[in-house]
């Protein structure tokens, strides 16, 4: 701020209001937060003199937040400018994967459940998963749920999921492939995944160890 007259601004306090979707991280001058607002005490600024304070905040969400600060000094009006700043939301898919039970007993089934969650904050598409049953493992059964009419197809110890056209943030996806043991051995079952935000270096991997006995 600047003081554009010809006496000196006394006591003078400045503050910044925190957007919502923005939270505090540091700011200069002994500047201090609390609650949703960042307060300065500047002290007196001498005729034609300014002074400049600054604050770091981070987004915590997408969209455009619009910034403002307020500069107060005895006897003198308000003042306050803006500044708006646009933060774009990325997605972060998450691949899990369990067995229950394990272990099994040859004959016995087991039931791997992958989930797929996104946990940014912008939608993925076309998420695509791939299982790959180890040569001890029969294939049974698949299903899926949290999506709607996910197909799948099966090829030798391939299962392959069709497409989900897209998982919302904070969406979750649930697969799940049900085996019978054939013969004794620490196996591992294999899960990729691919999509077309959050793959771009290549597909993720994901295996699950089962011991058969």
């Amino acid at each position: 701020m600047s003081n554009s007259g010809d006496a000196e601004a006394k006591d003078v306090v400045i503050t910044d209001q925190i957007p919502s979707g923005m939270t505090f991280a540091s700011a200069n001058e002994n500047g201090f937060s609390s609650g949703s607002s960042v307060t300065w005490n500047v002290g007196t600024i001498a005729p034609g003199s300014s002074k400049s304070v600054s604050v770091t905040l981070n987004g915590i969400a997408p969209g455009t937040m619009r910034n403002t600060a307020t500069a107060r000094a005895y006897c003198c009006g308000e003042a306050t400018a803006s500044a708006e700043v646009s933060f774009k939301g990325v997605a972060a898919v998450l691949l899990e994967m369990v067995d229950t039970p394990d272990p099994i007993e040859v004959g016995n089934q087991t039931v791997y459940t992958i989930d797929v969650t996104n946990q940014g904050y912008a939608d993925d598409h076309n998420i695509r998963i791939k299982c790959t049953l180890p040569d001890e493992e029969k294939y049974i059964s698949a299903d899926s749920s949290g999506a709607k009419n996910v197909q799948f197809s099966v090829s030798g110890q391939v299962v392959t999921f069709e497409p989900v056209p897209v998982i919302a943030p904070k969406e979750r996806i649930q697969y799940r492939v049900t085996v019978q043991a054939l013969r004794v051995g620490n196996v591992r079952f294999a899960v990729e995944m691919r999509t077309d935000e959050s793959n771009s270096g290549g597909p993720i991997n994901e295996t699950e160890s089962t011991n058969i006995y």
